[in-house]
């Protein structure tokens, strides 16, 4: 948009004290001759453009122009340019790409290297090890959707591997645990629901539009992340599943045993998802307590050990 392109340029020649047209113009995508027609007309909205002509000239917002100049702070700028990295392997698509380039175009030059270096420091690559998840174009065909306030027709599988086709007003895209869901209205259920987008197929962006509805997300979305069937379960781990439950819970939750297997109590739940997260792994682990538990996840392996 015109007036989103204008207030980025506005914000970068504040920081700095000129840039080039050609620079602004690729910072915004667009020509040098569109940028020349914003800079007409942020001038003619009051806010004096100077040129400063020769070889590395350019064109900036004149000295005494009494405008508060800092509208970031180094903090700030480094802050902004942290947050856009560490999505950026998870959000598809140009939008990240071109607002790193703008929030980069605020760094003045002389402290340009510090701030890149300072940002560079956290790093969160949430992309999978072995390639791309297979939901890029699902992702964006629901970008679209939100953007244009358009319906999503779609197959979903629901957890019990239940079929069904979904209508869906689509309002925001929700990262949990490394997993994208879709939190929408759902046209069948007359109600909001959080749609996994890996288990969303065939995914169609409808002619037909929708009403933004007013309601407050996070009463809708918590409660889809709370199971009602947690207990509390003591295991004995070696190994592998040392570091993996570290990583989940932490390292002060764990005693030592003989130098080698360590006991600790978490939590997890008392079906099907909570027996294979333990199996998963193998003789690195085994439940001691509570009984009820063990028993439940003997069972468990016995059922399997039938289809064998």
């Amino acid at each position: 948009m015109k007036i989103d392109r204008m207030i980025s340029i506005i914000m970068i020649l504040l920081e700095r004290q000129k840039a080039s047209i050609p620079e602004l113009a690729e910072i915004c995508e667009v020509s040098p001759r569109t940028i020349s027609r914003d800079l007409e007309t942020i001038n003619q909205a009051g806010i004096p453009i100077v040129s400063y002509p020769g070889l590395h000239g350019g064109v900036g917002i004149m000295e005494n122009y009494k405008l508060e100049k800092r509208l970031f702070s180094t903090a700030d700028v480094t802050t902004l340019l942290m947050g856009l990295g560490c999505i950026q392997s998870s959000l598809p698509g140009r939008e990240v790409v071109n607002a790193l380039a703008k929030v980069k175009g605020l760094i003045p030059e002389k402290q340009r290297r510090e701030i890149e270096l300072r940002a560079g420091r956290l790093v969160i690559d949430m992309t999978p090890w072995l390639g791309n998840s297979g939901c890029i174009e699902t992702f964006q065909t629901i970008q679209q959707a939100m953007e244009q306030s358009r319906l999503l027709q779609f197959a979903y599988t629901d957890r019990q591997r239940q079929k069904s086709r979904r209508t869906v007003e689509p309002y925001r895209l929700l990262l949990k645990g490394m997993r994208w869901y879709l939190d929408g209205y759902s046209l069948e259920r007359q109600d909001f629901r959080l749609f996994k987008l890996s288990r969303m197929q065939e995914v169609i962006l409808s002619d037909t539009g929708f009403v933004v509805r007013n309601y407050h997300p996070e009463d809708k979305v918590h409660p889809n992340f709370q199971d009602e069937n947690i207990v509390m379960v003591t295991v004995r781990v070696k190994g592998n599943a040392v570091e993996r439950l570290e990583e989940l819970f932490g390292a002060n939750i764990f005693t030592e045993e003989n130098g080698t297997w360590h006991t600790v109590q978490i939590s997890l739940t008392d079906d099907a998802r909570g027996y294979r997260f333990l199996l998963g792994f193998g003789d690195d682990c085994v439940c001691i307590a509570p009984e009820n538990v063990r028993k439940n996840i003997a069972d468990y392996l016995n059922e399997i050990g039938k289809m064998y």
